[in-house]
């Protein structure tokens, strides 16, 4: 979910801005095309320099990639053989190591892939101590907006509910309106999708639609196992912003549902600060 940067010279497009969104469908957007490719870099990756299958890199792919692939509405099929296991062991290096960022991102994969797991109270209270919402805590030691905000999406991704205040809201408004200043919205896309999966609105102006698929055609174009986890990211986050609906289980996960008008994007009605913002 890493925001990036990109040389907006080859980019834009002058068009006006409409009030009806191009949006994002992947049953309309990605074609089977895309699909063959993307599964063929993975299992050019599975099999990596020496040709012959790799069940690590097979089960580690399937951990990181194949999230986003479900997410986007394709078929996933089994697990690899002893995946759980080798899942398990994965997050418990991040446990010992206490790298609990990456635990969380681990655990929200499963999550997605649909093997939520119960976290302990001490896990969920490392978790949680990633967003430091403690007022008394040192400021020095907090996360960026960015990192907040993707943050409290994973964290509600594995079934940790996190309330964002009003006051804490209106800091993000400011400082993501700030830094749109001073760089183009599409490097925003990863903070964009991860304010729509903890239920705040987004409204995407037609000409970055454009830019976000241009840049997934470049994508598309070279799609090779170096850059297949930026294409499906990519493509990921584009779909959590152009979705009509954003669930998430009871017990963690994650689940789109898209409107049947495929060039409209409706307005989402949100339990809390419905207020659409423009970008």
């Amino acid at each position: 979910m890493n925001p990036e940067r990109i040389n907006i010279k080859d980019l834009t497009i002058e068009q006006p801005e409409s009030q009806e969104g191009l949006s994002f469908n992947p049953d309309r957007d990605l074609s089977e095309e895309d699909w063959e490719k993307v599964f063929s870099a993975i299992e050019r990756d599975n099999k990596g320099m020496t040709g012959g299958k790799s069940k690590l890199s097979e089960k580690k792919n399937y951990l990181e990639l194949y999230p986003s692939i479900k997410i986007l509405g394709k078929d996933i099929g089994l697990p690899p053989e002893s995946f759980m296991y080798f899942a398990e062991k994965f997050i418990d290096g991040s446990r010992k190591n206490e790298n609990w960022r990456k635990f969380l991102q681990h655990v929200s994969e499963l999550a997605i892939l649909g093997y939520p797991l119960e976290l302990s109270e001490k896990e969920k209270e490392n978790v949680l101590s990633l967003l430091d919402l403690d007022e008394d805590s040192d400021a020095r030691n907090s996360p960026n907006t960015q990192e907040f905000i993707i943050t409290a999406a994973l964290c509600r991704i594995v079934g940790l509910p996190v309330e964002i205040s009003k006051e804490k809201w209106e800091e993000i408004d400011k400082e993501i309106d700030n830094g749109l200043e001073k760089s183009p919205p599409y490097s925003w896309l990863a903070v964009l999708a991860a304010q729509k999966v903890c239920g705040r609105q987004v409204d995407i102006q037609d000409y970055t639609w454009q830019i976000w698929k241009k840049l997934l055609h470049s994508d598309r174009e070279h799609l090779a196992p170096y850059n297949v986890k930026v294409f499906l990211e990519r493509a990921r986050n584009m779909a959590i912003v152009g979705a009509e609906k954003v669930t998430i289980p009871e017990k963690g996960g994650l689940q789109l549902t898209f409107p049947h008008e495929s060039d409209v994007v409706p307005e989402v009605k949100t339990p809390s600060l419905p207020e659409k913002r423009n970008f």
